[in-house]
């Protein structure tokens, strides 16, 4: 990870063999996550750590 973290400036690293998609349905995936994320983060209650 130490290392990846150096090259890249993320301790992930995901190689392009692992992947059982293309680049545009990772794209989706991960814009969707993303999505999700930002939702419940504007749902949570500023009270709540």
């Amino acid at each position: 990870m130490k290392m990846n973290l150096k090259m890249y400036g993320t301790p992930v690293s995901i190689s392009s063999n692992a992947l059982q998609c293309n680049f545009d349905e990772l794209l989706k995936m991960l814009e969707n996550e993303i999505k999700k994320l930002s939702v419940k983060e504007m749902n949570k209650d500023p009270g709540i750590n």
